[in-house]
């Protein structure tokens, strides 16, 4: 009976190869199923069957590497319509983040498995600050904002993102418990030792390099127990000595875009400053020179942010 078996195996496997190497279930047609952001006739076209391909001898997984070239698409599926057609339908990537690198002359989608989708067009019309309308797309976008990151960075649509300050801010949105990355709008990363990340409701959490996750995690956790909505800023990157301010009594965070545009403008005060003494020296106006004060956290990632509203801090 097993030796019937497999003649049959073997009868039905050499029918199968014979019959791909024969012109019948030629394709003739490509269903493509659109998606978001890709069309149909670019999927058919990016799969790219090559004329007298039949349904038995096409090649799934090639189609599938030259439909992937989008950057949108994540995932393809392939099925065989007989007799004579292919279907194609994608599954497109979700944009996990929008990324401001440096001053902000570039800006980019980074999909939910960390691939570089493409760049972004930001609406400026309200707001001359980059970071803001950044995180207005964001918001639209419902999606997190990364911030000052290095202009270093170099994305390139469809690979996977390499930059460890990146990296490193994905990481904190894995291990960190839900209950702060569900809430997390902004995440400030000038560099991978300096990140920070803005909650919606306007709290910052100093955090550093992504090292010692879990011990920050249970520090921060401590501090929000005990003083909860009294916070304003919570600094955890050295995790057994966590520091704190509260906000000033009558006073509340006025969310995150609030401390989005308060750092703009204290980068913008701080650059300024720079400037005109800059200008001083170099007209002479000071012999001895002068320092400018490099606390200011602007950027979001030097210093403690200092303001009126800021009323305690704890060790």
């Amino acid at each position: 009976m097993a030796g019937i078996v497999a003649a049959l195996a073997a009868v039905g496997l050499v029918a199968l190869l014979v019959l791909s190497h024969l012109p019948v279930f030629v394709i003739s047609g490509i269903d493509a199923t659109a998606s978001e952001h890709v069309s149909a006739e670019t999927i058919a076209k990016l799969a790219a069957v090559d004329e007298g391909t039949t349904l038995l001898s096409v090649d799934v997984s090639q189609i599938q590497q030259n439909v992937r070239k989008n950057p949108w698409v994540k995932n393809v599926n392939v099925t065989r319509e007989f007799p004579d057609t292919l279907g194609v339908t994608v599954e497109e990537r979700t944009v996990s983040a929008i990324v401001v690198m440096g001053s902000g002359t570039s800006v980019w989608a980074l999909g939910d498995d960390g691939v570089w989708i493409e760049p972004v067009q930001l609406d400026t019309s309200a707001t001359d600050d980059v970071t803001s309308a950044a995180l207005a797309k964001a918001s639209e976008l419902g999606c997190l904002l990364i911030a000052n990151a290095p202009s270093t960075v170099d994305p390139s649509q469809g690979s996977a993102a390499t930059d460890e300050v990146i990296l490193d801010v994905l990481e904190y949105q894995r291990e960190l418990p839900e209950s702060i990355t569900s809430q997390a709008q902004v995440y400030y990363a000038a560099s991978a030792g300096s990140i920070s990340v803005v909650l919606q409701s306007g709290l910052e959490i100093s955090l550093g390099s992504a090292t010692d996750i879990s011990a920050k995690a249970s520090a921060l956790q401590t501090v929000l127990d005990a003083y909860g909505d009294q916070l304003t800023y919570v600094n955890v990157r050295v995790p057994s000595k966590p520091s704190y301010r509260k906000v000033a009594d009558g006073t509340s965070l006025g969310g995150a875009a609030k401390v989005v545009a308060d750092n703009a403008a204290t980068a913008a005060a701080a650059t300024a400053q720079t400037a005109d003494a800059s200008t001083g020296e170099s007209e002479g106006d000071d012999e001895d020179g002068g320092e400018s004060d490099s606390s200011s956290r602007g950027d979001g990632s030097e210093g403690d942010a200092e303001g009126s509203a800021y009323a305690d801090e704890g060790e």
